[in-house]
């Protein structure tokens, strides 16, 4: 079989269907067992902006979006694959019922709703104290803040949830009827990432003990689920396929573009600029600027120490829609740009939730300096 993308060929046997339902862009592609993609499919993300930096997704709507992309891509192969795999966006809030139906729209990692709540975490020093805690600093799109602030303005909300989980491990439910929150998931904000045990401590930090009972436990690694009879109906595939949920975006882009070693790291331009270095240690310095995260690998002893900025391609493109350039002329621009870029700056803080690393401010805004 030939992927018209890339021209390659690949044998269609035990082929895996691997889904990324991205923030910008969900998309399915059919690997062969020697890693040659085979054929593939993609749709848009469905955003809802709204007024005071909300964002948010309808959980109905993502899965119908990755039925789309898996039965696009399944329909190019001669038999059908023999597993289907997850990953996805990661943070934000998707609340969910004991059946899996979304109680509220999911909130995305880049709302801006609970910055206030944030700003005076800050300043009265309960993020340095969850940091001390965790390892993980935070930012308005993550489960604290935001367990926090519907708590103050959404209680019902709450009280109808039976789980606060993910993208991942939601579509996840949906399709085979069982919860499996990756380690990775569950790192930001209250798992100790060395017992991979939810912090009591952080969680209380945050006054929001008492909806702990919302947090699933994080899945043994290497749990395997299978499409239930509803699953298979949406994707078009067996009852009984195997599916994998995990682990989200950023260490599944580590895993596969080949970090292995301690040491070793990568840098993701997507949706958010992502900066991570593979470590087989955690040496969280209680003291130390409270931002990013330590993530679980599936190894016990291995851990990403991520820095992922707010805004990774919506910059990029931004620059150049202002300029009348596209991506192809990238490589050309960077060439002719001399290292110190003529003395032009740029801070590029261009989220309505500020930044949340290197550093965490949600007041953070954009600007450029020299320009003539």
């Amino acid at each position: 079989m030939t992927d018209a993308a890339n021209g390659t060929t690949g044998s269609a046997d035990s082929v895996v269907i691997g889904v990324d339902i991205g923030t910008s862009v969900t998309k399915a592609v059919a690997f062969a067992a020697d890693g040659t993609p085979l054929a593939r499919a993609a749709r848009r993300s469905q955003l809802e902006r709204l007024p005071g930096g909300r964002v948010e997704q309808d959980l109905d709507d993502v899965v119908r979006t990755v039925a789309d992309v898996v039965r696009e891509t399944a329909s190019a192969l001669p038999q059908p694959p023999v597993a289907v795999a997850l990953t996805g966006q990661g943070d934000g809030l998707w609340l969910r019922d004991t059946e899996g139906r979304a109680v509220r729209p999911a909130i995305s990692w880049m709302d801006a709703r609970a910055s206030d709540l944030v700003g005076t975490w800050l300043a009265d020093g309960t993020i340095q104290k969850v940091y001390g805690h965790t390892g993980s600093g935070m930012f308005p799109g993550c489960h604290a803040p935001l367990l926090a602030w519907l708590q103050e303005n959404e209680p019902d909300a709450l009280t109808r949830a039976a789980t606060a989980g993910y993208c991942v491990d939601a579509v996840a439910q949906r399709l085979t009827g069982r919860i499996c929150l990756d380690a990775s998931d569950a790192t930001l904000p209250f798992l100790d990432p060395v017992t991979r045990t939810y912090s009591r401590e952080a969680l209380a930090a945050c006054g929001i003990a008492e909806h702990a009972r919302l947090l699933p436990p994080p899945a043994d690694p290497g749990t395997v689920l299978a499409l239930d009879r509803h699953g298979a109906g949406l994707l078009g595939l067996p009852e009984g396929l195997p599916l994998t949920a995990g682990p989200y975006d950023l260490p599944a882009c580590a895993i596969g573009s080949g970090v292995r070693d301690p040491g070793d790291g990568v840098v993701i331009i997507g949706t958010t600029l992502a900066c991570q270095v593979l470590t087989d240690q955690t040496l969280v310095d209680p003291a130390a600027e409270p931002a990013g995260m330590w993530l679980c690998m599936p190894e016990q002893d291995r851990w990403l120490r991520a820095m992922p900025a707010m805004v990774g391609t919506a910059a990029l493109q931004w620059a150049l829609t202002l300029t009348g350039r596209t991506t192809e002329d990238l490589g050309d621009l960077l060439a002719a740009s001399p290292p110190g870029a003529r003395g032009v700056t740029a801070l590029p803080f261009l989220s309505g939730a500020g930044e949340r690393a290197p550093f965490v401010d949600p007041a953070a805004r954009g600007r450029l300096d020299g320009l003539t």
